[in-house]
């Protein structure tokens, strides 16, 4: 076995930490990016220029403290992976509000508010009158009912939210924004296109809303509990293979240059996809949970949903689940379908998980603005995108425990920079077939065959690192790793 193995690999990073190649990950330089952004996003543009140039220097500082804390930071438990790609997609992140566009005038998100309104009082003759002219007696008239009517109702609306005014409305709509990977909510997200709002929602109470919220919260937690199973599974299946170990693999196979079978080859391409495609899927099933989790009790705390920020703000999430009326519009833009585009454009616009798209599709805009819109634009625009996702998971691999020392190799970058050439290959050979009049089904199967064969191909330029920084023996905890972190240890 390597020298390195998990057993010691907390202790292989105390020894670097001892040493000052690297520090405990948790330091205040590790978390003081998050007050860096948000401070001046809460500071309207209006009160002066100054505020641009202050968001620029913002930007700078961000970038800055992102670097160290990729170069120096380290956790003892876990490949790091996580802290790498996060890091390096914040710096992206945070460019899109600060620097990159205007996000006063061009984000909006989709709030609850209540409002009162009059109820239309109409006169009613009473069933116990049977004379127009007999005047009730004293007694009679004591009897009578007085009307307890409501004369107005609270009425509960959706209705879009720019830059508030107010600053703890300000406040967690930015934490929203910063939050939002993927726009839920919002009219920067990719299932928000057109999205058109009822004007007033059912009338419901307090307690009838704490159902389905109850129903969603149920649905999350068996939702993360089965996927969280699924990793399980899923490596349990791959760390047969001593491929999946990394550094803690026997020297015979470490690092074995002899060519693979193509079967082979794309076994462990389908099984390690299957795993980041799960635990990508964890980790977004475990913030929606949290999101309920947290709507619940401020629920509770207070009954009239909407009426302050902190109701209707960054938990907005769990909200738009329990109201499906809001969606699904006829003119929303459709995600890509292998039946409009090809498989492989399919594969990363839809199929693949889009959590970075947003930041790396802002940031590709903002560097070729130079280029005006023009053709070579829009070619470069694609390899930009790809080549950013490619920098940030190369910083993951970075941040990752690499075995000998050293930084990983920069082919995980070239895997993702080469996507685009794939696409338009793929597709030119797909307009080919239909031009030359061949039937669907043979241009479908050539399509999707020859979409599969440059994936499997290309794919271990990224795969390969992960596995060789240990990524599936370090980053997924078993059922005692859980048992010992709450303290139940045997």
């Amino acid at each position: 076995m390597s020298a390195l193995h998990p057993a010691s690999h907390s202790q292989g990073i105390d020894t670097h930490s001892r040493t000052g190649e690297m520090v405990a990950f948790g330091s205040m330089r590790d978390f003081v990016v998050v007050p860096i952004v948000i401070i001046p996003l809460l500071i309207s543009k209006r009160r002066g220029e100054w505020v641009l140039y202050l968001r620029r220097l913002a930007f700078l500082c961000v970038c800055f403290l992102t670097s160290q804390t990729i170069r120096y930071s380290r956790c003892p438990l876990g490949s790091n992976l996580v802290i790498g790609i996060w890091y390096a997609y914040l710096a992206i992140w945070s460019g899109v509000f600060l620097v990159f566009r205007d996000f006063e005038e061009c984000f909006k998100r989709v709030e609850e508010h209540v409002v009162v309104e009059n109820i239309q009082k109409h006169p009613r003759k009473d069933r116990g009158d049977t004379s127009g002219h007999e005047e009730p007696s004293p007694e009679k008239r004591h009897q009578q009912p007085t009307s307890t009517a409501p004369t107005s109702q609270e009425v509960r609306l959706l209705r879009w939210q720019k830059y508030p005014d107010t600053l703890v409305h300000r406040f967690f709509w930015v934490l929203d924004m910063l939050l939002s990977l993927k726009g839920a909510g919002w009219n920067w997200g990719p299932s928000s296109q057109s999205l058109s709002l009822p004007k007033r929602l059912s009338s419901q109470t307090p307690s009838d809303r704490k159902n389905p919220l109850r129903a969603l919260v149920l649905t999350c937690a068996l939702k993360s509990l089965a996927l969280y199973l699924q990793m399980l599974l899923l490596q349990a299946i791959a760390l047969r293979d001593p491929y999946f170990w990394g550094p803690y693999a026997p020297s015979s196979h470490q690092r074995d240059p002899a060519p693979q079978s193509f079967l082979r080859q794309a076994t462990r391409v389908c099984l390690s996809a299957a795993m980041i495609w799960t635990s990508m899927a964890l980790i977004a099933s475990s913030l929606a949970l949290a999101h309920a989790l947290t709507t619940t009790c401020i629920r509770a705390l207070h009954s009239k949903t909407g009426v302050v920020a902190l109701e209707s703000a960054w938990l907005l999430h769990a909200d738009t689940l329990l109201l499906p009326d809001i969606t699904g519009t006829a003119n929303a833009r459709s995600p890509p379908t292998p039946q409009t585009t090809t498989t492989l454009e399919w594969f990363w616009g839809s199929f693949w998980h889009q959590t970075y798209r947003q930041g790396l599709v802002e940031a590709s805009r903002w560097l070729l603005t130079p280029l005006g819109k023009t053709r070579g634009r829009t070619v470069l625009f694609r390899f930009a995108v790809f080549f950013l996702s490619g920098a940030i998971h190369w910083c993951g691999l970075y941040t990752g425990f690499v075995p000998h020392g050293g930084a990983p190799s920069w082919r995980p970058v070239l895997f993702f920079a080469v996507q685009p050439v794939g696409m338009f290959v793929v597709g030119g050979l797909r307009r080919l077939l239909l031009f030359s009049g061949r039937s669907e089904m043979l241009w479908r199967a050539v399509d999707f065959g020859a979409s599969f064969v440059w994936l499997v191909g290309t794919a271990p330029w990224l795969l390969d690192e992960l596995a060789w920084t240990g990524t599936w023996v370090l980053d997924v905890p078993s059922l005692g790793d859980v048992g010992r972190w709450v303290g139940l240890e045997g």
